[in-house]
């Protein structure tokens, strides 16, 4: 997990909170943007393995960011698991770091 429980982290990490709330952010950016080029650069940086786009994500994001899940991310994601509210989608690393500029 790339921020984990926000607040539980926040306690635990004392003088880090500030870049566990950084990491919240940039998480935030990863699902609202529509930026495919910037979503990578994320899966790189935090080498995430599994994204999850589910009821929260739906509820708390734009459509316009959530789309480029469903796109792949020119490549870089594919589905492991569908149902009415969930996708997990796992990343694809080869695809990711060909595309790195």
């Amino acid at each position: 997990s790339v921020v984990g429980w926000d607040w539980h982290q926040r306690q635990q990490r004392g003088d880090l909170a500030p870049v566990v709330e950084a990491r919240g952010r940039q998480l935030d950016q990863f699902y609202a943007s529509p930026d495919v080029e910037q979503a990578q650069r994320f899966l790189r940086q935090y080498d995430v393995s599994y994204v999850i786009v589910g009821q929260v994500e739906r509820l708390w994001y734009a459509p316009e960011g959530l789309l480029k899940f469903q796109t792949g991310l020119a490549g870089t994601l594919e589905p492991i698991f569908e149902n009415e509210q969930l996708t997990i989608y796992r990343v694809r690393q080869n695809a990711l770091y060909a595309a790195a500029p």
